[in-house]
């Protein structure tokens, strides 16, 4: 588990639709529009995907790093000129990722297992969700990629 830092950029046009976007070209940088978490006003959550710092829950200190802060703008000056360059909001939170960076949707005998990694995978949300319902029903079986069993 990490600690990772997440940033809400306020659209300059209010009704501007902001598509999810991942820019892997230097540090990876995703973002997506803000939910409740962003505040009340149009904005976009933008936030490095890394690793972030090692935590556990006595050892998270809930601070939002500079440095990460820093590269965020960075990346909003620079590319996203629809967006206001200093962050509206700024937040830590907690991220899960398997050493392969893909999830696990598997069946073990009649447990169904799902491990979509925290805020990775709630990216992929409608996804996750459609493959677990089909795991539990039986419809389909675990695809190779997230099996349980490539960790062993």
């Amino acid at each position: 588990m990490t600690q990772q830092q997440v940033f809400h950029f306020l659209s300059h046009d209010p009704e501007a639709r902001w598509p999810v976007f991942v820019h892997t070209d230097g540090p990876q940088i995703y973002g997506l529009p803000s939910g409740g978490d962003g505040g009340s006003l149009p904005a976009v959550k933008v936030a490095q995907h890394d690793f972030g710092k090692p935590v556990t829950a006595t050892t998270r200190d809930g601070v939002v790093d500079p440095a990460s802060r820093d590269v965020v703008t960075s990346h909003v000056r620079r590319w996203l000129p629809g967006l206001a360059p200093t962050p509206l909001t700024e937040a830590s939170c907690l991220y899960t990722i398997t050493p392969d960076e893909d999830f696990v949707l598997d069946r073990v005998g009649p447990f169904v297992i799902v491990s979509p990694c925290s805020g990775h995978g709630a990216k992929f949300a409608p996804l996750i969700g459609r493959m677990t319902a089909d795991l539990a029903l039986g419809h389909t079986g675990p695809h190779p990629r997230f099996a349980l069993r490539r960790f062993t």
